[in-house]
């Protein structure tokens, strides 16, 4: 039956699995795991059956299969000898998937060997008079290149260089540049070999060629600077847009450290970018000016002409060329921030577009647009992102791009909500608020933010919201009335007990500190459970209120400390502002108020955390005094001199964190004289080490009240064993500390508190009319040092936000060329090359570290490696003996010739 199947499978005819037939089963069993690990086991399996086969058809498509398990995650080391029997086989189609394979699999496994085995195979195929072969070899080698195959095969690679084929001469081109990344020296070496391919008479070979220099100059652009008379004249004649972009990057890395050639560049470069239409290479032309640094700021014609290029970008439907150029937008502001204002349309529809990376992008340009005139209406427009989708229209009625345009705007993530809630922010607090037109416009944005985090549940909103309201309250006095009537409607709302927890113990704070100027003062803010006569609480209703809530009893402890203190000040200042209608029934409500504050506060006297205990405790002894003290005329003294006194201290004023700078030392004082010199002396003294005896007894007393074995007594001929060995860190003691006992685990802390979320769902009452917001003159309160103090840095947070994504580009390793100078003496390569050696005295150096290294792990520190005496191969070898060394010779820099 076997030699059956063989004689029907040259004509087509193959009962075993191919490819297709894999992917079909595959797809029906996709839907249950278990079935389809089982189909991938024996699938394998049968790959392994058909390996054993003779037949080099049927040994390929087995190979072309695994190569396909290979991508599920599989092992398939296992095959990589079936893998090079495969690619040496006489068939084009059986060696191209014998490359496939080994590209696939044997890059990401350890396959010394195989790879060992593969160079002569590589050697064989470079020969090859087949240019498609030879052009598969070159392919595969600049895959699966190592340092090791690099030094084997890269003299063949050099040859072809010089190749008749320009397909071949290509390849190896391209193929060069992994040689490089693997052993950078080959680039010192070959370098005029690769640049002379520059001159080629095939475009695609002179585009390889570029290719392979820009990248190599993205690493160390100072040593291709001698190259730029050869590049400006590709870049000026060639008509090959890719090679064009290519070049254009290659010049904005070298324009970096060479600035003479802005001058020689820049007229070039605007004429590729006023004749042109291809818009990819409009970009590119406006990314190298930025690039490049070519762009002054008196340069007002050049950026006008780049921002009309950029015009062009938002009119075409594509989603892409639309943030590549709200990025170069962000690039020119940098330079010309005011010109960005003529074109806030393009930025504003950039904030309303259904793109969410376009929306990021518009979102950091908008501190250039927004002015006293115009953040009204920018808030406005950014506020409407943060509102549930409410829009009842009928799917029906609208268009497929439509309900798709819908569905995107709808679809918008809490971190960009939370971008948006920091960039208004950011806006308003700009300049220490002097874009705000009006403070109870900014108060009541703050307040909408409280009421959208019931639907958004943000956490970092809440402590955003309660700085600036902290904020506020010290810098604005006038606003004070508006902000404590805004905490006391959110204190009284249950809904953000749970959205709003972080920021209840500020503005409770606020409630308390200006109670007496919100009596006192008329506040403009309406809330829904108010009186219609604009009702103010009275200091009655605000502790009966807030004592009445179960919340604020089971709340953390620095929450409950600070409502435990700030409803006494309340209470002090309430019954100070009754002095003026002092009668009875006024003596008998301040007398209820006291005993509902003091029934409050017992609860707490046996409370776990200690702050909240002493404030309890302290401020229940106090109010116990209080009905001692009240009489029919007015209070006594006890409550305006001692109650109140705890309170009225000096006034509050915002203090910048670099306060501390200010303070002068005084001359008399030396901060680096330690106020008791004799102190660690004394302390030493007093308590002298213990003895041998001692620790010895104190051990054996510890040992037996544990009730421990005995320890372990060594004979005395192990002593000198156990000495030699103690510092050897290839033994494994029997003392060795475990990582499970490392004493960092103990300070892994662990937050108990977790509170249930309860979510608000959106109200669905329909907004009010917006009414223009007049702009008011009101008192701001600064400090010395710092006027932004307490101001978000919005930038810097975007720009360490998008830092620390995780960009996972080609799996390409350039380390080695980090700062590697290609004018400088070369080290392994040169001892072999120049002296005329040959690579296998690299290889065999290696080989001697590394037994040198065994040496030393294995033998006693009585053994000494005796070095031996390196033959002089050539300039630049070092004696050993401590004979003259033989200077280097230093190759003389070629400086660049520009013409300006």
């Amino acid at each position: 039956m076997t030699d059956v199947k063989s004689r029907l499978r040259p004509f087509g005819i193959s009962f075993e699995k191919s490819l297709s037939d894999l992917i079909k089963g595959i797809r029906s069993n996709n839907e249950d795991p278990d079935k389809l690990l089982l189909f991938l086991e024996e699938s394998i399996q049968e790959c392994r059956e058909e390996l054993r086969a003779n037949d080099l058809q049927l040994k390929s498509t087995a190979v072309l299969k695994l190569a396909y398990l290979e991508m599920y995650g599989f092992d398939m080391s296992w095959c990589s000898f079936q893998i090079l029997e495969v690619m040496s086989s006489s068939n084009f189609q059986h060696k191209r998937i014998g490359y496939l394979a080994a590209m696939q699999i044997m890059i990401r496994n350890d396959n010394d060997d195989a790879l060992m085995l593969m160079t002569n195979l590589l050697k064989k195929d470079l020969t090859s008079s087949n240019q498609v072969e030879a052009g598969l070899a070159l392919s595969g080698i600049a895959s699966i290149v190592t340092t090791e195959l690099a030094h084997d095969v890269c003299e063949d690679i050099v040859r072809m260089l010089s190749h008749s084929s320009p397909f071949i001469r290509k390849k190896a081109v391209l193929a060069m540049f992994k040689i490089f990344l693997k052993y950078p020296d080959f680039l010192r070496s070959f370098y005029p070999r690769l640049i002379e391919r520059l001159s080629d008479d095939d475009t695609s070979v002179v585009s390889a060629t570029v290719n392979v220099v820009c990248e190599l100059a993205n690493k160390n652009p100072k040593n291709y600077v001698e190259l730029a008379p050869q590049l400006y004249e590709l870049l000026t004649s060639s008509k090959n847009n890719w090679m064009v972009i290519r070049l254009l990057k290659l010049f904005s890395s070298l324009s970096l450290v060479e600035p003479r050639l802005k001058k020689k560049m820049l007229p070039a470069i605007l004429n590729i970018l006023t004749k042109t239409e291809a818009l990819s290479l409009v970009y590119e032309c406006i990314d190298c000016i930025l690039t490049g640094k070519m762009l002054a700021e008196d340069d007002y014609k050049l950026a006008k002409l780049m921002v009309e290029r950029l015009l062009v970008f938002f009119e075409a439907d594509d989603a892409n060329l639309k943030y590549v150029a709200l990025s170069a937008f962000i690039k020119i502001m940098t330079i010309h921030r005011s010109f960005i204002s003529q074109h806030s349309k393009v930025v504003l529809d950039g904030i309303n577009d259904t793109d969410l990376a376009i929306r990021e992008k518009a979102l950091s340009l908008l501190d250039a647009l927004v002015t006293e005139e115009n953040i009204t209406k920018i808030v406005s427009k950014m506020m409407l992102l943060l509102l549930p989708n409410d829009d009842d229209t009928s799917e029906s009625t609208m268009s497929r791009f439509e309900s798709f345009q819908k569905q995107q705007m709808a679809i918008i993530p809490k971190s960009f909500k939370l971008l948006v809630i920091k960039k208004i922010i950011s806006i308003c607090c700009e300049k220490n608020y002097q874009l705000i037109p009006n403070f109870s416009w900014y108060a009541n944005v703050l307040y909408d933010f409280i009421k959208l985090n019931a639907s958004l549940d943000i956490q970092q909103v809440q402590s955003l919201i309660s700085e600036q309201f902290v904020n506020l309250a010290l810098r604005v006095p006038s606003i004070r009335p508006e902000l404590v009537s805004m905490c006391l409607a959110t204190l009284r709302d249950s809904n953000n007990y749970s959205t709003f927890e972080d920021g209840l113990k500020d503005c409770v704070w606020i409630v308390g500190e200006y109670y007496d100027e919100y009596t006192e003062g008329e506040s403009e803010f309406e809330h829904e459970e108010d009186d219609e006569g604009g009702h103010k609480l009275n200091g009655f209703e605000i502790i009966t209120d807030l004592t009445k809530v179960e919340f604020f009893a089971q709340t953390d402890p620095t929450t409950l400390s600070i409502l435990i203190h700030n409803l006494v000040k309340v209470f002090a200042k309430f019954v100070c502002s009754l002095k003026s209608d002092w009668n009875e029934s006024t003596v008998e409500m301040v007398t209820n108020l006291n005993q509902i504050l003091l029934d409050w506060l017992e609860q707490f006297q046996s409370h776990v955390n200690t702050e909240v205990q002493e404030r309890s405790a302290s401020f229940i002894e106090v109010l116990k005094l209080i009905p001692e003290s009240l009489s029919p005329s007015g209070p006594s003294g006890f409550v305006e001199d001692v109650l109140l006194g705890f309170f009225n201290g000096q006034t509050l004023k915002p203090v910048s964190y670099l306060t501390q700078q200010k303070i002068t030392i005084p001359e008399d004082v030396d901060l680096d004289k330690p106020f008791y010199p004799g102190a660690l002396e004394e302390f030493i003294a007093k308590h002298k080490p213990l003895e041998e005896s001692d620790h010895e007894s104190i051990y054996n007393y510890w040992s037996d009240s544990q009730e421990s074995e005995p320890q372990e007594k060594y004979p005395e001929d192990d002593i000198e064993r156990l000495e030699r060995i103690r510092d050897d860190p290839f033994y494994i003691g029997m003392d060795t500390v475990p990582n499970s006992e490392s004493p960092s685990q103990d300070l892994i802390s662990i937050d108990s508190r977790d509170t249930p979320a309860i979510k608000k769902k959106p109200s669905s009452g329909k907004s009010k009319k917006k009414v223009r917001v007049n702009r008011e003159k009101v008192l701001i309160l600064d400090d010395d040092l710092t006027p932004n103090v307490g101001l978000l840095d919005l930038e810097s947070e975007s720009v360490s936000r998008n830092s620390g994504r995780s960009r996972k580009g080609l799996l390409i390793d350039s380390s080695n060329l980090d700062k590697f100078d290609i004018n400088a003496d070369s080290d392994a390569y040169n001892k072999g090359t120049n002296g005329g050696g040959t690579y296998g005295e690299y290889e065999v150096n290696q080989l001697v570290e590394e037994m040198k290294g065994l040496q030393t792990e294995q033998g006693t520190s009585s053994s000494k490696v005796k070095k031996k005496k390196k033959k002089e191969t050539g300039i630049g070898l070092e004696d050993v003996e401590g004979e003259p060394k033989k200077l280097k010779r230093k190759k003389k820099k070629k400086k660049a010739v520009i013409q300006e």
